[in-house]
């Protein structure tokens, strides 16, 4: 069994960020991926790398 990772999120809408948070994964993502947030779902459009961590960008569906 995998450890979950920790991942930063913000969750855009037209284009704006309409929330930030953190959630955590037991698998990997990847564009074009659908997640869900609570009662929201969401497309995973990229995954970034940064110092300290990784970030999803995600869009509302």
């Amino acid at each position: 069994m995998a450890a979950a990772a920790d991942y930063e999120y913000e969750l855009r809408r037209d284009g704006a960020v309409i929330a930030t948070g953190r959630i955590q994964l037991e698998d990997p993502p990847a564009p074009g991926d659908e997640l869900a947030l609570g009662s929201k779902r969401a497309l995973v459009e990229d995954v970034l790398a940064l110092r300290g961590g990784k970030r999803l960008i995600l869009q509302q569906s």
